[in-house]
């Protein structure tokens, strides 16, 4: 007669070998590595075995055990193993999409929301036209728009994106929805997003830059460089399962089945120089591009929950920051008003200017210094070219006054 297989035998054992491991300390990659190989086992078993290990889990993740990396990772195998694709975490929700990669839900923007964002962007526009520069505004799609969300999920990205590219244009803001550039890219549209995070990567922000740099010539003459956004004068280095995006933070490597993201430094092959003022923080230095561009504390050891590799594109997220280019360059003085998708564009983009002052006026604690009003910083200064790029787009309450150009608070 065939023994019935006892699946607590394998919880027991496992979650033993966990806590001696975790109680004395250095063997968190082996402990690791043995979750690996529990999980690969119960998979094999029947659903007696499985549903044993997910309640062992349970257990254990209510016991206050100083181990939240790894209690992450084995609670997001729990939810590999039941299929769950929707996880409501403090105040969002996580979806994994049929392509397996993680996103979020976009509430339906109503017209008049829609008004009133278009309305903030056409008082910058005015704004940056009496000043005498040129304004464009860059629209980037978010991650949600190319993926399929579970059935049990309805999400509003793709239909609000679309009626807020015709209220710009309906209003007569210049812009420019960098949809058609992604897909002219070259790049795959599976790659154009991290799996575990909502940005696009930094060879997506690469290439964006380029399309900026060609759509401000198409419009406004703007001489740029284009050796300089070829691909093949960089070197790319590439940093495997580096990065864990902001939604695998919240719901576990493995709540995907690919796991943490591949990361990519780009370092040009040819000289720069590059001054950086960061008045804010106190930050005044000059460089090559690898020693400005880059904060690499962000991404030096790989450390999934502790640390955030996308923030080592400019720093991440500066309330002013001012870039001098001190070789070559078009001698044009430029305005970025930028969320965090241009982290990996802002840095290309300072090869192609003579001063670029990037502003993030988003309301967030984590900034130095007070929110300033843009309109106040263009008074001031003289600026040749006047943009926005900005991801998706957000209800006015919920944007971090990302629209609110015009308010110092």
């Amino acid at each position: 007669m065939k023994r019935k297989f006892n699946a607590n035998i394998i919880v027991f054992v496992f979650f033993a070998v966990f806590v001696a491991f975790g109680l004395y300390g250095d063997c968190l990659k082996s402990v690791k590595d043995t979750a690996k190989d529990s999980f690969e086992h119960l998979k094999s078993k029947d659903s007696t075995a499985v549903q044993s290990f997910i309640d062992g889990v349970d257990k254990v993740t209510t016991e206050q055990l100083s181990y939240h990396d790894m209690l992450m990772d084995i609670n997001s195998v729990k939810y590999l193993l039941t299929n769950t694709r929707v996880v409501h975490k403090d105040d969002t929700v996580v979806a994994r999409a049929d392509s397996g990669s993680l996103i979020g839900v976009i509430p339906e923007m109503s017209d008049s929301q829609l008004n009133e964002v278009t309305e903030k962007i056409e008082g910058l526009k005015n704004k940056a036209e009496e000043s005498g520069a040129k304004f464009l505004y860059f629209a980037a799609p978010c991650k949600e728009m190319y993926e399929k969300a579970p059935s049990n999920v309805k999400t509003y990205a793709l239909q609000n994106f679309d009626s807020f590219i015709q209220k710009l244009n309906e209003r007569k803001i210049p812009c420019c929805d960098l949809r058609a550039a992604l897909s002219e890219s070259g790049i795959e549209q599976e790659n154009y997003f991290y799996i575990t995070d909502h940005h696009w990567r930094p060879t997506t922000g690469f290439a964006m830059t380029g399309a900026i740099c060609r759509e401000l010539d198409s419009r406004y003459g703007f001489p740029y460089d284009a050796e300089k956004l070829k691909i093949e004068n960089y070197t790319v280095n590439n940093y495997e399962k580096w990065f864990l995006g902001s939604k695998g933070k919240k719901v576990g490597t493995y709540f995907t089945p690919s796991g943490a993201d591949d990361f990519q430094i780009i370092i040009p092959k040819f000289d720069t120089l590059l001054h950086e003022d960061v008045p804010y923080s106190n930050v005044s230095r000059s460089g090559d591009f690898e020693t400005i561009s880059y904060y690499k504390d962000h991404c030096r050891t790989k450390d999934w929950y502790g640390k955030n590799p996308y923030a080592a594109y400019s720093g991440g997220n500066f309330r002013l920051q001012i870039i001098k280019n001190e070789l070559a360059n078009n001698g044009k003085k430029v305005l970025l008003i930028r969320d965090s998708f241009a982290c990996t564009v802002s840095p290309f983009l300072s090869m192609q200017t003579a001063e670029l002052h990037i502003i993030d006026i988003r309301d967030f604690v984590t900034y130095e210094g007070e929110r300033f009003s843009v309109f106040d910083y263009i008074d001031r200064n003289k600026f040749d070219y006047i943009i926005v790029l900005y991801s998706s787009v957000k209800e006015m309450t919920t944007s971090d006054s990302m629209y609110l150009f015009d308010v110092a608070f």
